[in-house]
Order: C-alpha cells, then structure tokens, then sequence
C-alpha cells in the first residue's frame, strides 16, 4: 500500500475538519459514530468503524446516513484486529474505486441531507399538523 497514515484525534474547529476531509481517503472512527458521519458524507469520505452492536458502539441516528459496503464500512467485531482488517480491505481498493466510493457518497449527502432537505422535512411536518388541527379543531362557543 505504501500511503501515510495519519491518526488526528479529535478535530473541532471547522476550517482544520474540512482540511483534513478533503485530503482523506477514509474517516476511521473507531468510537460512536455522530454527526461525523454527515461531514464526511458531504466531503466525499467514506467512513470505516464498528457495527453497532448490542454491546457498542452505540452510533448516534446519523450512522443510518451510511449505506453498508458502499458509503460505510463496518467491521463485524468489535475489536482493534477488525477495524484494522476492514481499513487494509478498504485502503487496497484501487483509486478508481477509491473514487467511485468518494463520488458516491457526495451525492448520497446531496440527495439526502442538507437544509435544503431539512427544511423540506420541517416544512412537511408543519403542513401535516396544519391539516390535522383542521380536522380536528374543537367547536367554537
């Protein structure tokens, strides 16, 4: 494989997040995975951890963002020998793959995520408890 490996830790400030997104091929979380998971999604990263399992990681809702084997990557145990099997499988995809996958999930934060959808949710949500009190206002007096 021959590439660098760099393990940062946690990274909060935004400008330095998005830096380090656009020059990744993988976000590797080996905890909980969150909100992480639409920044890489929108950064065109894939993201390899564990699968949520009775036991941990216990992802946030954001993990279900990821679709298994084509957006994210999960190792079935939890343990450091399987996240470390599923990074090599993954890292020793070719860069036409590599590309693919970053494509891939671009849009798949596209389709599915953004303000634009969000606020299309809530805007939904809003018209389907106007037409509801509609239906169901008490008589006036």
């Amino acid at each position: 494989m021959g590439r660098d490996i760099m393990f940062t830790g946690r990274v909060d400030e935004p400008a330095t997040l998005a830096r380090w997104l656009f020059a990744s091929d993988a976000c590797v979380s080996p905890g909980p995975l969150g909100l992480s998971v639409v920044d890489c999604l929108f950064a065109g990263v894939a993201v390899i951890s564990h699968d949520a399992a009775v036991d941990g990681p216990h992802h946030g809702p954001e993990w279900r963002y990821l679709t298994p084997g084509v957006t994210g990557y999960f190792a079935s145990a939890n343990t450091d020998d399987a996240l470390a099997t599923v990074c090599r499988e993954y890292l020793s995809r070719s860069t036409a793959s590599r590309d693919q996958i970053r494509r891939t999930c671009a849009a798949q934060a596209d389709e599915h995520l953004g303000i634009a959808k969000m606020a299309g949710g809530m805007l939904s949500v809003i018209e389907a408890i106007r037409d509801k009190s509609k239906t169901e206002a008490p008589p006036r007096s």
